[in-house]
This record gives C-alpha cells, structure tokens and sequence, in this order.
C-alpha cells in the first residue's frame, strides 16, 4: 500500500520521507523529523487553495482581472477647484493663462495587470464647438475652449477587458474683447474690495457672503485659500454683511465695510492679516461695529440742507488718522457731485463695539464730472486713486460721456482730477462688469503708475446660457481683475484758470480771491504786485470750489506785503512760477480796470459754471467801484443729480384726503394713509416724503413721527402740522378718529 496525490505536481506527499520494510514484503512511507503528518496535510491545502486561486473564506467565486484606473494625480495643479470625478471648471478664450490649458490637470493612469503602454486611452469632448481636449505624453489632460458654451469631458481607460472612465463638466468663455492683462478668477462674481499680498497675491471680498479668498492675481483659476469668517462676526448661513469696500488702518490691521444701506449692512469689522503667500497666510477678527447707518441718517437729517438724503450707499472708502472716509456711490448731490462722509472717530468706535458716539467732519463734494464712487485706495504720498462710474447707467444727468468707468486723483479734501491714458473700460464692456475696486498702486522713479483693477462680473452671462455668473456654481463663478498702467500722475497743484480776483483796494493794499476750482490742501500762491508780493497757502482741508479769500479776514494765511497798483497790475502764480491770473492792462490781461478809481469790486453773477464765472469775472463790466465783502461763489459742475427713481408700490393707500379750514373742520390739512401691505413697514428705513404741488422729491417734506406702520393699521398725516395742531385735530375729530 502507498499513500499518493491524485492532483498533478508540484504537490507531493513524498517528499522528505524514509522508508521501512515490513514483513511479507509490504511498506510504508514514515514522516521525516520536520513535522507530523497533519502539519503536512495543512501545508498541501495552503499550497492547494494558493493554485487553484480559491479561498475557504470566500464565496466560492474566482478573483477577476484587476480594471484599469484614472484618476487625479498628486501634482493636479492648485488653480483648479478639482476634487475627483464630476468636478466642474472654467475656461477662457483668449486668456493666456488659462489653466486648464496651460497647467493642464494631471492624471494617474494606471492597472495592476497591463503595462501603461499597452493601455487604450480615449478623450471625448461632448461638444468639440465647445471644447476640445487631448491628453498629452505625460498624462496630462489639456482643454482649449472654442466657443462660448458647456460641454462635458471624458477621460476613458481600457486595458481591453474592463474599462474607467474620468469625467469633468466644462464651461467656456469668450475673453477674446477683453485686454491681455485680463485675468479670469473662479470661486465668486461679485468681488467688492480687494487688498494685495505679498508678490503678485490679492484677497478679495465680495458682496455676497463673508468668505475672504487670495488669487494669484497675474493668473487665472481658482482660489489658493479662502478664509470664512461668519463664525468669527456671530453670522448665520444666509446673512450677509454686503462687504463694499476695505481701508488699511495700519500694522496689519484693515477695516472691511458693509454698504451701510440698512441695518443688515451696517456692520464695520476689524482683521488682522498676516502673511505673504498661501501657506503663511491668516486673517483674524479683532473686532467689529454696527449701527453706522443709523447714526449717518440722524446726522443727515440735522445738517440738511448741507447734506440732503434719505437713503445712501458705501462703495468706497478711505482711513487716515482714525478719520474713515465714506466714499458713497449713492446718492449724487444736488449740483452733481459725489459725496465723501468723513467719520472722524472710527478707531474709538471698533474699540467700543458700537456706532453710537460717531462724529462726523464736514461732508465733501467731489466733481467726478457726474460720476459716483466705487473705490478709495491710498497712493502712499498722501493722496488717493478713485474708481469712478455711474451710479446707474444711462442716468439722466444731461451728459452721455459718463456712463464709464474713470480714475481720478483725490487730494484727500476737495480737488479730484481725471487720470489720463487710464484704460478701465475695455475690460468691463467686454464682460459687462464694473470697475469695482483698486489694489496694489505702483509709483515708478520716471512717474508711470500701474494699478490693478477687480471688476465685478455678479451679472455676466459668460457660457451665453442665460444664466448669471453669480447664479452659477461657485466653482464656475468667475470675476476679473486686470493691471492698468498710465504715464503719471495728474497734478494737484492750480492751473491756470483756477483763481480769479472779485476785489482790489490800492488805497489799503487789500484784496480778495475766489477759487474757481477746488485748491489742495497746502498749495501755495504767490500774488505780486510791482516789486512787491504775498504768498497765500492754503489751509490743511483746502478750498472748495467758490470759497472766496479775503485778504484781511485770511490774513493769517498770508506772507509779505503788497504794494497793489492798477498801473503795475497783479499776478497770481502757483509754485512753480506758471501764472494762473493776471489784473493789468496788457495784451495778455485776463481783467484791465479803470485807473480813475482806488477800489473795485466784483458784482457780476455768483452762481453758474466754471467757465460762465470766469467770463463774467473776467469782464470790466461786470465791476464797479468800491470795496465791500463778496459772498461765497456756488460753481455748477454741469452735471444734473441723478433723475427721480422709478416709482414703487411700497404697499401704502392714501385712504382719505380731508382739506383743513373747511365747514366745521378747523385743523390744518391732513390725509390718511393704510399699509395694504403684509408687512411691516419701517419709515427709519424708507423715509417718507409729501409734497402737495409736485413729484419732486426736491421739495417734498419727510413725514416726521411716523416710524412704522403695521399691516393693515392707519396714519392720520396733519400737513404743517406741529404738536398744537394735533391737539387741536383730537379736539375737532374725536368722537370719529381715535
């Protein structure tokens, strides 16, 4: 008898054994030392189950041949917001930067059993009008969009039994209408206020969430970090703050504003940043206020007519020595000039927690040629850059040049001029967006400046589907931001033009000045007269435009002494020696005088244009002898305030109009107005205005003592009505009105 294997080698059961004989001739097979018999049969089965591929623990089932697979690689480039399958990006016509094209998106191929070589691997676009994508040597996955559109991308893998697939939707743009310096970033549309970092780095807010994010901003994608901060301000999911604008207060700290329009927006709040690239990078709240608007609206109403408004907007803003300059998009005065709110105290009001003890210095009105605020940043020699544009497109303002974009150099007081050679638009009419905040402001030794620009893109169409980019997945939201460059800096300094004289004494060696046009804060003129001059410098806020300057009432403000005679005339001159205004009797005389008096006074018109002023006050005419005080000029920018807004059913009837001093009715006018509404409404809010002769708000009067009104519930408004008139209104309708 033997003991055998009925299975083909290599498995024996006769390997290391001895043999015995027995008697009749028989024999068996005894094991060696290197184990008992049953050890052996274990092993066989371990050896058994190993080759015929089957495990006692399994179901019984055989193990298949291992698929292929495809997938993000490591080095997948950072500006792209992928994840795995399914992700969703962005492409740009024309953008050379484009990452997708460029960086492209590197993909691990791979499959256990099959060389990579021998693997099969296709690239599909399903719209190749759209997109068109290759997988290049490296495994890397590069896309080029045609048109504007969407399209969805599949990487397959086969190794010939078994197959993967990659999968992306893609979202193309045409940037073809925009400059080369464009840049396309993805993750928000409605970018508000941004502030450099670093080398070539930007942190922007926007005004849809409180989510600050760095670019790289020479280059397109998605962001590099992003820093939620609703945690850190107490907010909720769904609450926005409406960040507008950003100042640097200084030492890394920087104040982000809310638009202030209501109480939901009111909030100023405090970061410290610190960090120079996108791993060192960190922002922290240190602090936080609320109720500026309120507190705005209460000083308005006590300084009207000087600042007249019901409601305002913040788009812009500036800090200098804990004064926080409100740059306001909304409204426009009333002689079409931007307002500038100076908040004086901003730095007590972070430390109390609260807007309740803010002071105000005096409103500023800026003569952006009609156009409002979108943006402050410092310039770094004291002075400022504007991005300026207008507060609704197609205003009726009676100009139809401003309905752009345009920088300005801001004085930080009274005097704003244009910038030239300031390229702002091309970017924003080729993406419908705005020009909505300034960052990064470079100065070179020959005087070119560059600056870079974020627009607002919240309402472009960019895949022209109808959709707007800020309703869009935040992965395919996309704004733009772009370097502008221009030759220099406008000077501040007076111009020619800017000064006119409207008084001259010989006899007291006396004079006055006004200023046409608004005068930086120190600039200096020089007045000569013969041999002799005076030199005036102006105070640290400046002038406005229409101040007058007397000579005995700013004597402190003056140097030297002047010898004023009509047969030697006066010159006016700025610091450098350009004359600006010359009283003589030569050719090049802007004002020739009489000689047979010793007094002359202005007494022409005092209210008109630039150039309609310095006409009259340039005409011999329009002078008579004399001396006396001349009021302060008013000059009209010549551009009207913004037209009435479209009318709106705020829910309110006006459910009764009772004429007073009629029949038995003795009282003042009134009328009765009813909420229709189903909400409540609030007057702190929407101011209330009546006016009985027209629709001019203008000349309407605000609706006092009314603070809200319920639904469904009732006001009684007494016209020129004043606490004894109420009583006597109760007297004559009690028993019918409570």
């Amino acid at each position: 008898m033997s003991l055998f294997s009925r299975f083909a080698t290599p498995y024996r059961f006769h390997d290391d054994v001895s043999t015995a004989a027995l008697g009749g001739g028989a024999s068996w097979h005894a094991q060696s030392m290197l184990g008992s018999l049953f050890d052996r049969i274990d092993d066989f089965l371990d050896d058994l189950f190993d080759w015929i591929g089957h495990d006692p623990d399994d179901d019984g089932g055989t193990t298949e041949p291992a698929a292929p697979t495809v997938g993000l690689s490591n080095d997948a480039t950072m500006r792209l917001p992928l994840d795995g399958d399914g992700d969703m990006i962005r492409g740009v016509i024309g953008d050379p930067t484009d990452p997708a094209l460029t960086d492209g998106i590197a993909l691990d191929i791979a499959d256990a059993d099959t060389p990579r070589d021998d693997l099969t691997v296709t690239v599909e676009s399903s719209d190749e009008s759209i997109a068109r994508a290759v997988l290049d040597n490296g495994d890397v996955l590069r896309i080029a969009p045609v048109n504007a559109g969407n399209a969805t991308i599949t990487v397959t893998v086969s190794d010939g039994e078994s197959e993967s697939r990659y999968t992306l939707d893609y979202a193309a743009a045409d940037g073809t209408e925009t400059n080369n310096a464009a840049r396309f970033h993805t993750g928000t549309s409605d970018t508000s206020a941004a502030i450099a970092i670093g080398n070539g780095l930007v942190l922007v807010g926007d005004d849809e969430g409180q989510t600050l994010r760095l670019y790289d901003h020479d280059r397109s994608g998605a962001p590099l970090k992003s820093f939620d901060l609703n945690e850190s301000l107490g907010l909720e999911a769904g609450d926005e703050i409406d960040i507008e604008s950003v100042v640097d207060a200084g030492n890394g700290t920087y104040f982000w504003l809310g638009s202030l329009a209501s109480s939901e927006r009111s909030t100023v709040f405090a970061t410290r940043i610190t960090g120079e690239n996108s791993h060192s990078l960190q922002v922290d709240v240190t602090g936080q206020f609320d109720g500026l608007d309120l507190v705005i609206m209460e000083w308005a109403e006590q300084n009207r007519p000087d600042v007249d408004f019901g409601n305002f907007e913040v788009e812009g803003a500036a800090y200098a020595d804990d004064t926080l300059f409100l740059g306001l998009r909304a409204p426009i005065d009333s002689d079409g000039r931007a307002l500038v709110l100076p908040v004086t105290n901003v730095d007590e009001l972070m430390a109390a927690g609260n807007a309740d003890e803010a002071q105000f210095g005096t409103a500023i009105g800026l003569d952006l040629d009609g156009r409002t605020i979108r943006d402050i940043k410092a310039i770094g020699d004291g002075t400022y850059l504007i991005s300026a544009g207008p507060a609704n497109a197609g205003d009726d303002d009676g100009d139809d040049s401003n309905d752009d974009f345009q920088l300005y150099r801001w004085d930080g007081a009274h005097k704003a001029m244009p910038v030239e050679g300031a390229d702002l638009n091309t970017n924003a009419e080729a993406t419908d967006g705005t020009a909505e905040t300034l960052s990064n402001i470079q100065v070179d030794a020959n005087g070119s400046v560059s600056v870079d620009v974020v627009y607002d893109n919240g309402t472009a169409d960019w895949s022209e589907t109808a959709t707007e980019s800020k309703d869009l997945d935040d992965d395919i939201q996309t704004f733009t931001s772009s370097t502008v460059t221009f030759d220099a800096l406008p000077d501040l300094a007076p111009q020619a033009g800017d000064v006119a004289l409207t008084m001259i004494d010989q006899s007291a060696d006396t004079f006055s000045f006004v200023a046409l046009a608004a005068i930086t804060p120190g600039a200096t003129l020089t007045l000569q007269s013969g041999d002799s001059r005076v030199t005036w410098i102006a105070p640290e806020d400046g002038l406005s435009a229409g101040s007058v300057i007397d000579a005995e009432a700013n004597a402190a403000q003056l140097d030297g002494d002047l010898n004023l005679s009509l047969a030697d005339g006066v010159t006016i001159a700025n610091a450098d020696g350009d004359t600006l205004y010359r009283l003589g009797n030569g050719a090049d005389a802007d004002l020739s005088l009489p000689a047979d008096a010793e007094a002359w006074q202005y007494a022409g018109i005092t209210h008109g244009s630039t150039e309609a002023l310095r006409d009259s006050l340039n005409d011999a005419d329009a002078w008579q002898p004399g001396n006396g005080d001349t009021a302060d000029f008013v000059v009209d920018t010549g551009h009207a305030p913004l037209g009435d807004p479209e009318p709106q059913d705020l829910g309110i009837a006006v459910s009764e109009i009772w004429p007073g001093q009629s029949g038995s009715d003795i009282t003042e006018d009134w009328f009765e107005i009813t909420n229709t509404g189903g909400e409540t409404l609030d007057f702190s809010q929407i101011p209330l205005y009546y006016d009985d002769d027209s629709a001019n708000p203008e000349e309407a009067a605000q609706v006092q003592g009314l603070t809200t009104l319920a639904p469904g519930a009732t006001a009684i408004v007494m016209v020129d009505g004043d606490a004894q008139a109420v009583e006597a209104f109760r007297q004559a309708w009690g028993r019918t009105v409570t």
